[in-house]
């Protein structure tokens, strides 16, 4: 007995279809399931492939972020180098350093209200990065069909200020708001608000809030006013643009703009406002404070023998602050005597030019250095540059050696021809005394002879 009923019921099945439709329905039943199958393992392929690309992008992400985010408060530009006197003044400044910097804690409120209102509303709220932000700024740039808001916060821009560049792509966009986060994990806002505020470029070459304030104004940062607080924030997204000098009727309703935020913000009143709003925008131009230069002959020989002891990757580096032992009392006196003998002596002693540098006798630190009448009209140093016999200035050692050996200033010797081995010591214009003279008259004369024999006493 054969058991049919499936083969049979196959039969039927078939003999109801013509053959070459029989193999096109059972090869469309194959692709189906292939093509199933294929769909699944090209989204499992698809969702596995981005999730390596995002997993590599995003420790690539984590290895751009410095290590020295905790140390973004001491930030210096690259390329920027400060000499400082003993007593801790600046004698000269290069490159886009900020010359003077604030206290937020003995800053007006208001000065640092026009800036958070102006560029970071949200500030005390977000870890760095607001999104609130980013879809406000995103919703007004497309009705603007511009770019009208930016979505930066105020930390995004000083990790662009320290870490980045003005660089427009996604890649560097991502970079700083990773760089921000790491910032806001390492500082409080305080410390994020003040380095903010003594790095952000305010344009006519100054460098936070305390140069801007002097170079647009001549007032230090306590001095501001509401109006001139309000003038400085709004600089920020555009210096050359919505800078007072150039533009001052756009940078007074760019400040109003400013002064409606801080309104917005609860910072001020309406009253506070209007006032502020009805306030011409007058400015009082000075140079920046960090192109002033003092004791130029001092400081150029300090740039000339800082490549000896720094090397040239760390120069490039910027940040440098070289602190020297140059008093500034004394550098005072010294200048006053250079002019003073050239007023005196110069014309009958037919001589121009005079220099000077004092120096401490136990540690041979530089007290004081004039290099000549004037660095603006001649830059020739002849402390360090002019190449002269020494001469006298050797009887100095001579007679300190004498002093040290507990020679008396009043011990005395003939001024006469006098020889030794051959060699005779000449005074000038060969003139002798013919007398005894003390090692005090002979010093102040210079004379040759009693030099000679103090040495040979000296031993």
């Amino acid at each position: 007995m054969k058991f049919t009923k499936n083969s049979h019921s196959q039969s039927s099945h078939d003999e109801v279809l013509p053959p070459s439709t029989r193999k096109i329905k059972i090869r469309k039943r194959h692709r189906k399931r292939n093509s199933k199958l294929g769909l699944i393992l090209g989204l499992l392929l698809g969702f596995g492939g981005t999730t390596i690309v995002v997993i590599g992008f995003w420790q690539r992400l984590e290895a751009s972020v410095p290590d020295s985010v905790a140390d973004v408060s001491s930030y210096a530009r690259p390329n920027t180098l400060t000499i400082k006197a003993a007593d801790g003044s600046i004698l000269k400044e290069i490159g886009e350093v900020s010359h003077e910097k604030i206290d937020l804690a003995e800053v007006p409120p208001i000065l640092h209200q026009a800036f958070v209102a102006s560029e970071d509303s949200r500030f005390y709220q977000h870890k760095g990065i607001d999104l609130i932000g980013i879809s406000r700024a995103a919703i007004a740039n497309v009705k603007a069909q511009g770019v009208k808001e930016g979505g930066s916060t105020i930390t995004q821009q000083l990790a662009r200020m320290a870490y980045l560049n003005q660089d427009r792509r996604i890649g560097r966009k991502l970079k700083e708001m990773k760089i921000a986060s790491a910032i806001e994990v390492n500082l409080s806002k305080v410390d994020i608000l003040e380095t903010y505020l003594n790095l952000v470029y305010l344009g006519a070459g100054s460098y936070g809030v305390a140069d801007a304030a002097w170079v647009y104004f001549a007032k230090t940062p306590q001095e501001l006013t509401l109006s001139e607080a309000a003038t400085l924030a709004g600089v920020v997204p555009a210096p050359s643009v919505y800078s007072p000098f150039s533009n001052p009727e756009i940078a007074k309703r760019r400040r109003n703009t400013v002064l409606d935020r801080m309104l917005a913000a609860g910072y001020i009143t309406l009253n506070e406002a209007t006032i502020a709003k009805n306030e011409p925008l007058t400015t009082n131009r000075k140079h920046p404070k960090r192109l002033e230069r003092k004791w130029q002959y001092f400081t150029n020989y300090i740039e000339k023998e800082l490549p000896k002891y720094v090397d040239r990757e760390t120069l490039a580096e910027g940040g440098i602050v070289v602190e020297t032992s140059l008093d500034p009392l004394w550098q005072t006196a010294a200048k006053t005597t250079v002019s003073y003998g050239l007023q005196k002596y110069g014309e009958w002693q037919k001589f121009q030019e005079a220099a000077i540098v004092a120096l401490d006798p136990k540690t041979g630190a530089i007290k004081a250095m004039i290099g000549g009448k004037d660095f603006g009209d001649n830059q020739y140093n002849r402390v360090t540059q002019a190449q002269r016999q020494p001469g006298s200035t050797f009887k100095t050692f001579v007679y300190a050696a004498a002093m040290a050996s507990g020679f008396s200033p009043e011990k005395t010797y003939l001024d006469a021809e006098f020889f030794v081995d051959g060699y005779q010591p000449k005074n000038n214009k060969e003139r002798y005394r013919g007398t005894n003279v003390s090692l005090y008259d002979a010093f102040v004369s210079s004379i040759n002879t009693v030099a000679l024999q103090t040495i040979i006493d000296v031993g």
